[in-house]
């Protein structure tokens, strides 16, 4: 059984790596932008738009201080792991931060850079618009 989607959207495992599995599994991602979150709060409030906070983000070295993290947590670094999938972490990093300041209006326009079933739904959605404007 199940429900069958009406538009399939394959489930994207490029970007996806040992490494990135570990960090993913054990929620650290998600534990260093809210530890990120509080020891930067000050400065992260003061970001009106989410591109402002983006670019500041950008900035910020926030690899580095992840892989640190996340070898004290136990998940060393791997570089072959990072070239795969450090993309996929940074953007995840930036999107949980600014979800921790903006809430969802943070969220979304950052994750959406790397989340192909988002892209897809948005992109069936404009469709269904410009069909519906020619009727």
């Amino acid at each position: 059984g199940g429900i069958m989607p009406d538009i399939f959207v394959p489930a994207d495992t490029a970007g996806r790596s040992e490494y990135f599995n570990k960090v993913a599994q054990r929620g650290l991602v998600y534990q260093y932008a809210f530890q990120y979150t509080d020891q930067y709060r000050d400065q992260l409030k003061r970001f009106i738009t989410v591109s402002e906070m983006e670019k500041w983000l950008d900035k910020q070295n926030l690899m580095d201080g992840f892989v640190k993290y996340a070898a004290g947590k136990g998940v060393p670094a791997n570089q072959g792991g990072l070239r795969i999938s450090g993309q996929i972490i940074e953007t995840q990093l930036k999107a949980y931060i600014a979800r921790n300041i903006m809430g969802e209006e943070g969220f979304y326009p950052i994750i959406q850079q790397i989340d192909k079933t988002l892209l897809k739904a948005i992109e069936v959605s404009r469709q269904n618009l410009l069909v519906e404007n020619l009727k």
